[in-house]
């Protein structure tokens, strides 16, 4: 983490966060970048369903699969209708993938800031309690939208956080 953190600056804009004078990119330009995003992104969700005379209180998650693809999932009565205007929306389904890549861009900060705290109390404990940090195969990151604004959420083996 610490290389890669040493190596964005020298990288350009990081999620579209530009470097500061300094050339330094901290977790909070990014985190208010990913606000920002967010806040954008319920908007142009809103008008989509809004143009298109869907339901805008119901909620859907937004998922990248294996193949790349975002897809549109949850309990919206008119998932496929979505899937199809998202389709057919290329920049808009990008801004999504970058925005919920982000969002697990910064949950893994957050969780190799804590690891890094526990380790220099108790190095063993740590890896314990952090052993996800470690898999290969990490989190899913999906975008929920529904009334309340667009979150993050996260899957692990299984498990919706």
């Amino acid at each position: 983490m610490g290389r890669l953190a040493a190596q964005m600056p020298a990288m350009g804009s990081v999620f579209g966060v530009k470097p500061r004078a300094d050339g330094s990119i901290s977790l909070e330009d990014i985190k208010r970048q990913f606000q920002e995003n967010s806040k954008a992104l319920q908007e142009e969700l809103q008008a989509l369903l809004r143009d298109n005379g869907l339901d805008g209180a119901a909620s859907f998650d937004l998922t990248t699969d294996e193949q790349g693809r975002l897809r549109v999932g949850g309990s919206h009565p008119a998932n496929d209708k979505i899937q199809s205007l998202l389709d057919e929306d290329a920049a808009l389904s990008r801004r999504i993938q970058e925005t919920s890549g982000m969002a697990a861009f910064l949950r893994v900060a957050e969780e190799h800031g804590a690891f890094a705290r526990a380790y220099a109390d108790d190095p063993q404990t740590a890896v314990a309690n952090h052993a996800r940090l470690f898999g290969a195969a990490g989190d899913t990151a999906s975008l929920r939208y529904g009334a309340g604004g667009l979150s993050a959420v996260f899957a692990d083996a299984g498990n919706v956080r």
